[in-house]
C-alpha cells in the first residue's frame, strides 16, 4: 500500500499518442503527484511508441515494443499495470496479469461481454488480486472546471444535469490529405449484450 508520500509506479499497456484515451489517462495520473508512469508499451507502431515515451519522459530502457515483454521485465519494478488497449484485447492481458498476481488498473469497458466476465471470475481472487476499472473523467479539464463552478455556486441552483458523450470514433475529420478517417474495426463489431430478464410495462 502507498504510504501517501511515495509515488506509485505505473506501466502503461497501450495509450500512445495515437490512442483516443492515452493522454487523458497520463494527465490524470499526474494530478496529485501520487503516481509516476515509468514504463510502457504504448503502441504497436514503433514510431508512435517511441514518440510517446519521449513526450512523457519515459526512459528508452523502460520502453517495450510488445506488452508481454513489458510485463516480464517490469513486473517486479512497478506497482500496477494500466490497460489502455481496445476493449477486445483486455481479456488476454487481464487474465495473464491475474495469473501472475499483478495489480491491474483497466480502462472501461472491462470486457466485451459475459463470456469474458466468466473467464475473469475463474482466475480472480478478491483476497489476493487488485483489479480496478477507471472511468477517468478527472483527466478532462472541463470536468474539473465544472466541479469548481458548481462548488463556488457560480452557476446558481442546479436543477437538472444533462450529459452527452459524442463518440468521436465514428465522426473524425479527414486526415491532412483529405482521406476519410475510418473507425477502428473493433468498434464496428457487435458484441454480446446480456439480458437478464424481459421488462414489461404494467397493463
Amino acid at each position: 500500500m502507498n504510504d501517501n508520500k511515495k509515488q506509485l509506479k505505473l506501466a502503461f499497456i497501450g495509450g500512445g499518442n495515437n490512442s483516443a484515451v492515452g493522454y487523458v489517462h497520463f494527465a490524470a495520473s499526474q494530478l496529485d503527484n501520487k503516481f509516476a508512469v515509468v514504463a510502457g508499451a504504448f503502441s504497436r507502431n514503433p514510431d508512435e511508441n517511441s514518440a510517446t515515451a519521449q513526450r512523457w519522459g519515459i526512459s528508452e530502457k523502460h520502453l517495450y515494443n510488445n506488452w508481454e515483454e513489458l510485463v516480464e521485465q517490469e513486473k517486479n519494478h512497478v506497482d500496477a499495470f494500466v490497460i489502455l488497449t481496445p476493449t477486445p484485447h483486455h481479456i488476454e492481458v487481464i487474465t495473464k496479469l491475474l495469473k501472475a498476481n499483478i495489480p491491474i488498473i483497466c480502462e472501461k469497458a472491462l470486457v466485451t461481454g459475459p463470456a469474458e466476465v466468466a473467464e475473469i471470475e475463474a482466475c480472480y481472487d478478491k483476497n489476493k488480486h487488485f483489479l480496478a476499472v477507471t472511468y477517468n473523467y478527472s483527466g478532462y479539464a472541463m470536468v474539473r472546471e465544472l466541479k469548481h463552478l458548481v462548488k463556488q455556486g457560480l452557476l446558481g441552483t442546479i436543477q437538472k444535469i444533462h450529459l452527452e458523450m459524442p463518440q468521436e470514433g465514428f465522426r473524425r475529420p479527414p486526415d491532412i490529405a483529405g482521406k476519410p478517417s475510418m473507425p477502428q474495426a473493433w468498434r464496428l463489431k457487435d458484441f454480446e449484450v446480456p439480458i437478464k430478464r424481459q421488462l414489461r410495462w404494467p397493463v
